[in-house]
């Protein structure tokens, strides 16, 4: 959850306050997580939450489908939180169609900063997962219960950063 908390914090900050969530359908654990902490961000933040969250399928298409719906909202979104990259290039691409600009107008943030994050345009802003050190952490913990050297159960949480780029820059 601190992960789409950074995103929802990082969108006010630079002025949103009607923050949309596009989401993976429910039940599917990871996109119930991060839906749970746009959810309880917005209201720590005072923001509304009802009617501003659409689920669907992870892909480009469902992203502009959905971000069209709250975008054609009497009151429309002014940021959009993306449970991930695909669904954010669906939202850049219906902000893009209505003529609005993405990151003035509407700001957009994905997650797990895709290699299409940074070669999109605006760069869309995203979480990045340090896959890399976590696959690290895993040989290690294994390696470690192989031989012997650890017994006991390790948790190793690695830290996702926030990447900015344009998508979010006013």
């Amino acid at each position: 959850m601190t992960t789409v908390t950074s995103c929802v914090e990082h969108v006010f900050e630079r002025g949103a306050r009607r923050i949309g969530f596009l989401g993976w359908p429910e039940g599917s654990g990871v996109g119930d997580d991060r839906h749970a902490g746009w959810q309880a961000t917005c209201r720590r933040l005072g923001l509304p939450t009802q009617h501003l969250s659409l689920r669907g399928e992870d892909r480009i298409e469902t992203g502009q489908a959905l971000a069209d719906r709250l975008l054609d909202r009497a009151q429309p979104v002014d940021a959009l939180v993306c449970v991930s990259d695909l669904m954010a290039i669906g939202a850049i691409r219906a902000i893009e169609a209505r003529g609005l600009v993405v990151g003035g107008d509407v700001a957009v943030t994905g997650f797990d900063d895709s290699p299409l994050a940074s070669v999109v345009r605006p760069g869309l802003t995203s979480v990045r997962q340090p896959l890399e050190e976590a696959a690290e952490s895993i040989v290690a913990i294994l390696t470690g219960h192989l031989t012997g050297r650890l017994t006991d159960p390790v948790t190793d949480l690695k830290t996702p950063t926030l990447v900015t780029r344009g998508s979010t820059t006013p």
